[in-house]
């Protein structure tokens, strides 16, 4: 199975996604003109996201939310669930939930959450007692772990290479420690999933690499200054 990733284009729409079995999107999709504007935001995603969905070349498409998409978390589970719906399965929405893919003789089982640790007044921001029960329900032995938030210290997904407004490289882990200690805990059972993809970090390690038994990597498209998409979307087999 061919799967491609991708995060964090805030509503730059990319154009160079090419044939896939699965897409997988990280979150952060609003554009930043609009994100804090639940009717406005409403409007693209029945237009210009629904239209760009429509035609993107891939067969099934996971979306997890990031802490720009204020209209996720803003809107009632109805209404989202009703808009899930209307792209008649090709689109799945996942929020701290798994999904279950049969395609041909393959099998595979996937977990999304947008939960982010605290930095400031954003959606899908919790307190670290609250992220440790969300993600007590991530599942044993999946195939691909999305999350928007990257994992504290799980290879350099996490970390700030350019920062906006410095110059110079530094390398502090910036991610999640409440979805390392869950991670960790399956890693003792020998029950971690085979992938983890997740976004949020602009300017964080974009290359798979293996790290305590995960394939880790971060899908942004952004760069670190909000400007334009510089990251190519991630492709790999399953």
């Amino acid at each position: 199975m061919k799967v491609t990733a991708i995060s964090d284009f805030h509503g730059i729409l990319p154009d160079n996604i090419e044939e896939t079995d699965l897409l997988l999107i990280a979150g952060d999709i609003s554009p930043f003109s609009i994100q804090g504007k639940k009717d406005e935001m409403w409007n693209w995603l029945e237009t210009s996201f629904r239209k760009w969905i429509e035609e993107v070349p891939a067969f099934r498409v996971i979306l997890v939310a990031g802490n720009h998409d204020f209209v996720f978390e803003g809107s009632s589970k109805k209404k989202i669930y009703d808009w899930e719906l209307s792209f008649d399965g090709k689109l799945v929405y996942l929020e701290n939930e798994p999904y279950y893919l049969d395609m041909d003789d393959k099998h595979i089982s996937i977990f999304g959450t947008p939960y982010c640790h605290i930095f400031g007044n954003w959606p899908y921001m919790r307190t670290p007692e609250v992220l440790e029960e969300k993600f007590k329900n991530i599942p044993d032995n999946l195939d691909i772990l999305i999350t928007h938030d990257p994992v504290f210290n799980l290879g350099d997904s996490d970390v700030i290479l350019k920062p906006k407004y410095q110059t110079q490289v530094h390398y502090n882990h910036v991610g999640n420690p409440e979805l390392y200690c869950r991670l960790m805990e399956m890693y003792d059972k020998g029950t971690t999933p085979k992938y983890v993809i997740c976004g949020h970090i602009h300017s964080g390690q974009h290359q798979l690499e293996e790290h305590l038994k995960m394939k880790v990597a971060n899908v942004a498209m952004m760069d670190e200054f909000c400007n334009e998409l510089v990251y190519k979307p991630l492709t790999f087999e399953i």
